[in-house]
C-alpha cells in the first residue's frame, strides 16, 4: 500500500508539471493572440487604403 501511494504521488508530480507547462504555453498564446489583435486594430483600414490608390 505504502509503494502504490509513493507511486501515485509520483505521477501527480508529473501531471502538475505537464500542467504548469501546458498552462505556460497557453499563456504565451494569449500574449501572442493579443500582439496579433493589437496590430490588426493599429494597422485597419491601411490596406484598403493601398488597394485603393493602386486603381
Amino acid at each position: 500500500m505504502k509503494r502504490d501511494l509513493q507511486i501515485n504521488y509520483g505521477v501527480l508530480d508529473d501531471i502538475i508539471g505537464e500542467l504548469r507547462t501546458y498552462k505556460r504555453a497557453l499563456e504565451k498564446m494569449d500574449d501572442s493572440l493579443n500582439k496579433v489583435s493589437t496590430f490588426v486594430q493599429t494597422n485597419e483600414g491601411k490596406s484598403a487604403e493601398v488597394m485603393g490608390s493602386e486603381h
